[in-house]
């Protein structure tokens, strides 16, 4: 199953999904732009302009920026499940969206024009709902698909920075930047675990006053809320996928069902299960 669409002129969503016979590829001719590809199920290899193939896993996203027109070719293994979303944001666009020069979007200096980092679960979340977008209207559609298109593109390039430690992406340096990073990257992983600020800031070789300073600099946030909105993030994903909200609660790290809703309220304006009706 292959649902191609343009929200807006420069902008290009395609989500793939289902289990090729045969092995299949697709080619196709781009104009300068960044190209995001976040695989949430299966194997692929991606191919530029000819040159060698990129492996992509399951729970990962390949993040390509060009100034020049180039080839992309995605490739699946036949007989293998795969399920992939793809976004093709034209550079002109990029530009008028962000008000960066768009080669600046580019991976850090040493990992060339492309580079493939894991899926958060932030990024999960949104490619999910890319994937599923309910509206059948064209015109809501497009308005539906370029809100969250919009909102992949700021998530991949502030996720993106953190990875490969591109400072400048943040507006400025940070002393403690690696450390900050390192933080972050603990409580996406195991969001499950009761951090408390002591625990993490020794897990990371900081002080307390550091660490909470570094996050509201570099995150804009306390410690607190941005575990809370990676455990939501990680909550909204189980839900689409069709976990009960008591075992999504529980798995994700909220210390009992009633907080968890009450959270949830405050972020989503409904209750877990109200929000999944409406969704």
């Amino acid at each position: 199953l292959m649902q191609r669409d343009a929200p807006v002129p420069g902008m290009h969503v395609c989500c793939l999904r289902g289990r090729p016979g045969p092995d299949w590829a697709v080619r196709a001719r781009c104009d300068p732009a960044l190209s995001i590809s976040l695989l949430l199920e299966g194997r692929i290899r991606i191919a530029i302009d000819g040159g060698g193939p990129r492996m992509l896993e399951s729970g990962q996203t390949l993040w390509v920026a060009m100034d020049r027109g180039h080839t992309i070719t995605h490739e699946w293994q036949g007989r293998t499940d795969f399920h992939m979303v793809h976004i093709h944001v034209g550079f002109h666009l990029l530009q008028d969206l962000t008000g960066m020069d768009p080669v600046c979007l580019r991976p850090s200096a040493g990992m060339g024009q492309q580079t493939s980092i894991m899926i958060s679960r932030h990024l999960q979340r949104i490619a999910a709902e890319i994937g599923q977008c309910p509206c059948r209207h064209p015109r809501a559609r497009s308005i539906c698909l370029h809100g969250k298109v919009l909102e992949l593109l700021a998530a991949v390039i502030e996720h993106g920075a953190r990875v490969v430690g591109d400072v400048s992406m943040h507006g400025g340096g940070c002393a403690d930047h690696h450390s900050l990073t390192r933080a972050r990257a603990l409580l996406e992983r195991h969001g499950d675990e009761a951090w408390s600020v002591p625990a993490l800031a020794r897990a990371v070789g900081l002080n307390e006053k550091q660490l909470q300073a570094g996050f509201r600099s570099l995150y804009g946030m306390t410690v607190h809320d941005c575990l809370t909105r990676i455990r939501l993030d990680q909550a909204v994903g189980m839900l689409l996928a069709g976990c009960s909200v008591t075992e999504t609660a529980q798995t994700v790290g909220f210390a009992n069902l009633s907080h968890f809703s009450k959270v949830f309220r405050l972020r989503h304006g409904l209750s877990p299960r109200s929000w999944l009706r409406e969704f």
